[in-house]
């Protein structure tokens, strides 16, 4: 009888064992720096120094560690026309990103890159693109530097 117990209870471990093990497990969210290297580090290159006269840098780059809102705006939605970078003009077209990355992504990614080779700027919250993503939600263009200039920056709630 005593036998019959143990050689229960181990089935029972097992059993259990198995199916805890095969319990899928949450997906990890991506951090800033898989973002940018999944999405952004082809045209402004690894370590975010941009290519020619069309992809502009982003270490050093005021549009970058300046107004959060512009930042996310241009990941949400892209930008196209000329912008002006420490001092030199790029012209090209950034694609949106806004419907292939969740908040948390643009989020963490817009961190990263205030964050990175050199620059320095606080950290953007996902709170933050949600409420950017809602009060622009009908946008279905690319912004310009003219457009971006003119965008009031909403009041957090």
């Amino acid at each position: 009888m005593l036998h019959r117990r143990v050689l229960l209870s181990l089935g029972l471990l097992t059993a259990v064992g198995v199916g805890v093990a095969a319990a899928p497990h949450p997906p990890q969210p991506r951090t800033g720096q898989q973002v940018y290297a999944q999405t952004c580090a082809a045209c402004h290159q690894p370590a975010g120094e941009g290519s020619g006269e069309t992809f502009p840098p982003l270490a050093g780059s005021e549009w970058v560690t300046g107004p959060e809102h512009r930042l996310v705006l241009v990941v949400l939605h892209g930008l196209t026309g000329e912008i002006e970078v420490q001092g030199q003009t790029y012209s090209g077209v950034m694609p949106a990103w806004g419907a292939m990355l969740k908040d948390d992504e643009i989020a963490a990614l817009a961190t990263y890159l205030r964050s990175s080779w050199g620059n320095k700027a606080p950290a953007v919250t996902a709170a933050t693109v949600t409420q950017l993503r809602a009060a622009h939600t009908s946008r279905t263009t690319p912004w310009t530097a003219a457009d971006l200039a003119r965008v009031s920056i909403p009041v957090r709630k």
